[in-house]
């Protein structure tokens, strides 16, 4: 019962919050789903994960969309929250209907079997998964963001003593055509490489760290920060920009900087 009332008050205030009409209809209908749950289902605990994977998109939302207007958003934000809406309208009928049922046979509430709950679970396990490799709600910033952030603070140069970026690999073939695509879009925004592991997206990496337009532009300001010793699953905005700190991207004094940019 606290996880399902908890994540209803993250779902509302982050609705009160996001500026993004698609975004508050999201965090609208799963308000709704998880109301209905708590007040009409039987086996309320059965739905405490899916309560917690609300909570974690509601919180992602509003990192993903806040201080922006509508037209600054990324399109493929909107088009994400677009899928997912479409997906929690499914399960809102659903529990709804099994809230119709029951008050129509004057019931005092209803059951949803766990087969069809750990399905839903797992759905919105890929949502949020999807977030996270394309870094819609957690990571995603224009190229700008970092460095604007900083001239909020101060006017400050400094140098970093990580490691050089390694070179391109010796074996590297067939990946041409994405290396350049990635290399383009670098002019305007990050680029997020996205696959199972063992599929070369650290190669992509470090060829594209190696391009001679990179070179030129970024200089001694590429970097090739690890993550290695950490579970993807569970790494936060925070984390992120800590771990980057601490591989000293930016200096630690100005992490609370980049994390509000």
């Amino acid at each position: 019962m606290i996880a399902l009332t908890n994540a209803i008050g993250a779902l509302d205030l982050a609705e009160d919050l996001v500026p993004l009409e698609v975004a508050k209809g999201v965090l609208s209908t799963l308000s709704t789903i998880l109301t209905v749950v708590k007040n009409m289902m039987q086996n309320k605990d059965d739905f405490a994960e899916i309560a917690s994977r609300c909570n974690k998109i509601a919180k992602s939302i509003e990192r993903s969309t806040r201080g922006k207007l509508e037209c600054e958003i990324d399109p493929t934000v909107t088009q994400a929250l677009g899928e997912l809406q479409s997906f929690i309208n499914d399960i809102e009928k659903t529990v709804k209907a099994k809230e119709h049922r029951a008050l129509t046979n004057r019931a005092f509430s209803a059951s949803m079997d766990r087969e069809s709950i750990a399905k839903w679970k797992d759905q919105l396990d890929y949502f949020l998964r999807m977030c996270d490799h394309e870094v819609i709600m957690d990571t995603r910033m224009e190229i700008g963001d970092i460095s604007r952030a900083l001239k909020r603070g101060a006017e400050v140069q400094f140098e970093s003593d990580c490691d050089p970026p390694p070179p391109r690999p010796s074996m590297f073939f067939g990946r041409d055509g994405l290396v350049r695509d990635a290399v383009e879009s670098l002019n305007t925004r990050h680029v997020v490489l996205v696959g199972p592991g063992g599929i070369g997206k650290s190669s992509i990496a470090k060829a594209i760290l190696n391009e001679d337009a990179v070179m030129a532009r970024f200089k001694d300001r590429r970097f090739f920060v690890r993550f290695d010793d950490i579970n993807a699953s569970q790494v936060t905005h925070d984390i992120f920009i800590g771990h980057q700190a601490s591989g000293k991207f930016w200096p630690m004094e100005y992490t609370d900087l980049v994390r509000d940019a």
